[in-house]
């Protein structure tokens, strides 16, 4: 009888796309994993944060962002999306260096964090670019995760 192996991937659950997607890595010249540093792993942490709810005010992302505007001078920088139903904001003021997070659902719009001394950083010229598809939806699947 032939030995038998047995691949565990960091204790995750594949799926059939997963396993298609390993499988191709390593008959591929050039294989390509992605993934988290050993021993990092998700956790719930509490996090106090002022949240709008839609059943409060039904345009509860723009009247945040009005009233941080308003009282902060702050501007929407940059979003993007976490998950299909959630959306993160960063605002921000350069002149007075003040920043926020903003998560936003289709329930709710909450400042995560606020703060003061928010500082830019470029991109080193020199940076390889990533190792991985990052436009690939199975990618993207994992990274979430």
């Amino acid at each position: 009888m032939g030995a038998r192996t047995t691949i565990v991937l960091r204790n995750i659950p594949m799926n059939l796309t997963q396993i298609i997607i390993l499988t191709a890595a390593f008959i591929l010249p050039f294989p390509i994993l992605a993934g988290p540093p050993d021993g990092m792993k998700p956790e719930m942490i509490p996090i106090r944060t002022q949240c709008l709810a839609a059943s409060e005010d039904p345009n509860h992302f723009t009247t945040v962002v009005g009233a941080l505007t308003r009282d902060f001078g702050v501007h929407v920088s940059m979003t993007f999306s976490a998950s299909p139903e959630q959306k993160v904001a960063i605002v921000e003021n350069p002149d007075t260096t003040l920043a926020g997070v903003l998560l936003i659902t289709p329930h709710a719009t909450c400042l995560a964090f606020s703060g003061r001394d928010a500082v830019h950083f470029d991109r080193p010229p020199d940076m390889k670019p990533p190792e991985i598809d990052v436009h690939n939806p199975a990618v993207e699947k994992d990274v979430e995760s």
